[in-house]
């Protein structure tokens, strides 16, 4: 509890310098999703109203602020890199089947799987209606770059359920293109936004580590975690069939009447205990140990990325963001 404590304090401490920000970028964000479409609305709001802790938008809007970005031109764009994530979440639930969201009920359960869809789609839309506002055609050619990339993420973590156990090499593939590819997308964005071309490369690399270490962690926590920290039930992955790093390190290092059990957890059908059994297995084997050394790896190299941007409050608070996503509490 002392460990999940500090990393709240962390974090709204980091996110602390952007707060007035963070409140224009909730305006925009309420301001962007009307629709003429009762249902569009409700679902997107009832998503974007439900959590978050905004994370993306709070690195762009520190990253804007370390490269001395001047003007309001990241409060839309901010909006448009959260509108896009939760765009994901909706065709992400769709896909996987889920249950839960953020605590709640998923949004496709609630409403629908094609309403779900459609309003990711609408949302979609939105990211690049702002795009196309603010004018700049690198800033559109970055987020039109990752999206595709983040689609094609999608489509590989379909191939991890196949009868095969893939690599540690294909996995990280999926997160890259998956999920951090819009955090560096956050950071890099502010780069070009605030006119200083040589950030570009070192807040991608920042946002590459950072999105890389938070998503290990975040598969750790699905195994070793509770619901409430989670907001979704603990295990989720493996009731979805998704063979994520701690599984996958957990099966290359077990006997094989542990092996066995771990196929018929994966690719056949889920028993009451299973998760507690697969969580044992990941601790036994010390797979819990090497995928959050993968983590910290991860954050140490977005650390070192941006040292030798200018010294200041900012990249100190992204310093202390990249510690607090592999410090989170187990």
């Amino acid at each position: 509890m002392k460990e999940a404590e500090a990393g709240k304090q962390i974090l709204e401490l980091a996110t602390g310098l952007v707060k007035d920000e963070l409140d224009l970028v909730e305006d925009e964000i309420r301001k962007r999703f009307r629709s003429k479409v009762p249902l569009i609305r409700n679902v997107a709001s009832y998503l974007l109203e439900g959590g978050g802790k905004r994370i993306r938008p709070a690195l762009h809007l520190l990253s804007f602020r370390l490269c001395n970005g001047k003007g309001n031109r990241a409060i839309p764009v901010a909006a448009a890199l959260e509108f896009l994530h939760n765009a994901t979440l909706l065709h992400d639930d769709v896909v996987d089947g889920a249950d839960l969201r953020r605590g709640k009920q998923a949004a496709n359960l609630r409403y629908g799987n094609q309403q779900s869809v459609l309003t990711g789609d609408f949302l979609v839309t939105r990211v690049f209606g702002i795009l196309v506002e603010d004018g700049d055609l690198d800033l559109l050619s970055l987020i039109a770059d990752i999206t595709a990339r983040m689609a094609e993420g999608e489509a590989l973590e379909l191939s991890l359920t196949s009868s095969d156990v893939p690599d540690e090499k294909h996995y990280l593939e999926v997160i890259s293109e998956k999920t951090a590819v819009l955090f560096a997308a956050s950071c890099e964005a502010a780069a070009i936004l605030a006119g200083v071309k040589e950030a570009r490369k070192p807040l991608w690399e920042y946002g590459m580590g950072f999105g890389m270490a938070f998503q290990l962690v975040d598969d750790l926590l699905d195994y070793l975690g509770t619901k409430d920290m989670l907001g979704k039930p603990v295990g989720g992955d493996l009731a979805e069939g998704k063979l994520t790093l701690p599984l996958l390190l957990a099966f290359k290092k077990s006997g094989n009447e542990a092996k066995a059990l771990l196929d018929r957890m994966v690719f056949g059908e889920i028993r009451e205990d299973d998760i507690t059994l697969a969580a044992n297995l990941i601790k036994n084997t010390g797979a819990h140990e090497i995928t959050l050394r993968r983590a910290k790896d991860y954050s140490r190299k977005a650390i070192e990325s941006i040292a030798t941007l200018p010294a200041s409050r900012e990249r100190t608070a992204l310093k202390d963001l990249a510690r607090f996503c592999t410090d989170r509490n187990f």
